[in-house]
């Protein structure tokens, strides 16, 4: 072990170099008083196994597991960088392009974790690394497997049903009543909280205790981004409220699908590099989403358009023979500029098996940060070591919607 780089409520990361690779990598230790737990050991040590089983270059590696005088630890690649949390408390929001570039190797991980029978549980911004890719550019990769949940296999869900798992801000309403209600769907919507609070800068809902947040996220509308962000459009307001809705069965098929809904966004760039794994052939043509500035001539070429046609109304109503009147001139640029729906429908996204995919060329400018792992916001929490959950208010632990108490 060379260093401390960061502790959390369930383990503790270490930079160390590995003697058999010749390599720098990071150590994550459970915590000891946490190791005498036969269920908190078997899931951490199930968070290495259940992250090696996924085919992606976007979910970071782990290269051994194993117990050291009765400590659970796991050695994983070591990265430099920052977390996409550390991003947003320099940064507040990012433009759309950006984020959507880089949510979409995050999207194709967690694609390519579902493919394989791992839901997450515990997606955002906390557990997506940026770190540094072979040239040097910002490469996303989705941390902490440990409160995972393998629906292929014989392993044993380790959750009870009574027990909430994950960060309320960004838990389904279905994982509100329980970890074991977590499943695809419940990892979507998670994916749409954090495009809402990277888009916008404010969290969809808020409360005073964890209860008051779980009552909000069963019971409250979610303000569609265009209301605290005006520049963003109706159809990015489709995509996200759709990933976020309330009833599982009407969000996108599958995050591949969310995956297409987002192209349109995206830098033409990247388009060109994630259509193709998301399924859409070189024949689909992928429509550039309308920016404000187009939407705002359009409407003032319509509104030019009524100008004129009461104008030409009235002066043939007074027995005129009349000419166009030069306002309705801009008709034809409002037509040029109303793109294609912006919004691809999620049943033209085919069935695929998603390949490796590779990094993203345009991503975040990234805060001063080197370590590792970043530590939260008034905590010494790393990145991926659980722990960044709204706290409990007294000594009296906080319960769900249905009375189960919450493990963060």
């Amino acid at each position: 072990m060379l260093r401390e780089i960061g502790k959390g409520a369930m383990a503790t990361v270490y930079e160390a170099e590995h003697l058999g690779l010749g390599k720098r990598v990071a150590v994550k230790k459970l915590h000891s008083h946490l190791a005498v737990d036969a269920t908190a050991s078997a899931r951490f040590l199930r968070e290495g196994r259940a992250a090696s089983q996924i085919k992606s270059p976007h979910v970071v590696d782990v290269f051994d597991v194993g117990v050291e005088q009765g400590i659970p630890y796991l050695v994983m690649e070591l990265l430099e960088g920052a977390d996409l949390a550390a991003v947003l408390r320099e940064r507040r929001k990012l433009p759309v392009s950006e984020l959507v570039d880089l949510m979409l190797p995050v999207v194709s991980a967690v694609h390519a974790a579902h493919d394989v029978g791992v839901i997450h549980r515990d997606l955002k911004p906390s557990n997506v690394f940026l770190g540094k890719g072979d040239s040097g550019e910002v490469f996303p990769t989705i941390l902490d497997f440990g409160i995972s949940k393998v629906t292929t296999g014989v392993e044993h869900d380790l959750t009870l049903s009574e027990v909430l798992l994950g960060t309320v801000h960004y838990m389904s309403p279905e994982q509100t009543r329980g970890g074991r209600n977590a499943s695809a769907e419940s990892d979507q919507y998670a994916l749409g909280v954090m495009l809402y609070e990277c888009s916008t800068g404010t969290k969809p809902f808020a409360g005073n205790s964890p209860y008051a947040l779980m009552h909000a996220i069963v019971s409250s509308k979610v303000p569609p981004p265009s209301t605290i962000d005006p520049d963003l459009s109706p159809e990015f307001n489709q995509v996200v409220l759709r990933a976020m809705h309330r009833d599982p069965q009407k969000r996108f098929s599958s995050v591949q699908a969310l995956g297409v809904a987002l192209l349109p966004w995206a830098s033409e760039a990247q388009k060109q590099r994630w259509a193709p794994a998301l399924g859409v052939s070189a024949k689909q043509r992928v429509a550039p989403a309308p920016s404000a500035r187009s939407r705002r001539r359009a409407a003032f070429a319509t509104l030019a358009l009524f100008v004129a046609i009461g104008a030409f109304s009235v002066r043939a109503s007074r027995g005129r023979s009349v000419l166009p009147s030069p306002s309705a001139e801009p008709v034809q640029e409002a037509a040029a500029l109303q793109p294609p729906s912006a919004v691809p429908s999620a049943s033209a996204v085919p069935s695929i098996h998603e390949p490796p995919l590779p990094a993203p060329a345009q991503v975040p400018r990234l805060p001063a940060s080197t370590s590792h792992v970043s530590t939260r916001s008034g905590t010494t929490a790393p990145a991926g070591s659980g722990g960044d959950g709204v706290p409990s208010r007294g000594n009296s632990p906080e319960r769900g919607t249905n009375g189960a108490l919450i493990v963060e």
